[in-house]
């Protein structure tokens, strides 16, 4: 049996009439019942959402939670989102985004390039908000990293090298 087909394909009575957009048009969940209704709806929503969150009311919950506490739109996150080993993780491009919207710096960062080739590296540097001394990353050898499962890496190197060494400085400095 389809799994759609166990799903209702109509909304929750009062749940989803009583949710309310942000000023900057986000959704906000107010309880755990509407976010719960929203994921269950866009598991429907075919090609709304990538091929992985069809049907699967669970794995859209765990993007919508996610969404949430970054305070993003949820169909925006479903479509930076892919499966893994058997696990949900997001492009680059996102979690940069939400960097800059969540860490604590001023203003975005600081990028420059050195070397060519395999011996090219990215230095990332970011402002504090809190005034404290700048924070600096510099990426290993883009020749000696080994996980490239990216088609940027090829496409623009330089580009993914900045995805790279941004998250690095956040992992390092900005863990939460």
């Amino acid at each position: 049996m389809n799994p759609t087909s166990q799903l209702s394909t109509k909304p929750a009575s009062g749940i989803t009439s009583t949710m309310e957009l942000s000023e900057s048009g986000t959704l906000t969940f107010s309880n755990m019942a509407q976010i719960m209704e929203f994921a269950r709806i866009m598991s429907m929503s075919r090609v709304a959402i990538p091929q992985h969150l069809r049907d699967a009311p669970g794995a859209c919950l765990a993007v919508c939670i996610q969404a949430s506490e970054w305070q993003f739109s949820p169909f925006a996150v479903a479509n930076k989102s892919y499966s893994v080993n058997d696990r949900l993780a997001y492009e680059a491009q996102l979690i940069n985004a939400v960097i800059l919207r969540r860490a604590p710096i001023k203003g975005r960062f600081d990028v420059e390039y050195v070397g060519n080739g395999p011996k090219r590296q990215c230095k990332v540097t970011a402002h504090p908000s809190d005034g404290g001394k700048p924070l600096e990353y510099l990426s290993p050898e883009i020749g000696l990293i080994k996980v490239k499962n990216s088609p940027l890496w090829t496409a623009d190197p330089d580009q993914q090298l900045f995805y790279y060494s941004s998250r690095a400085l956040c992992r390092r400095h900005f863990p939460d």
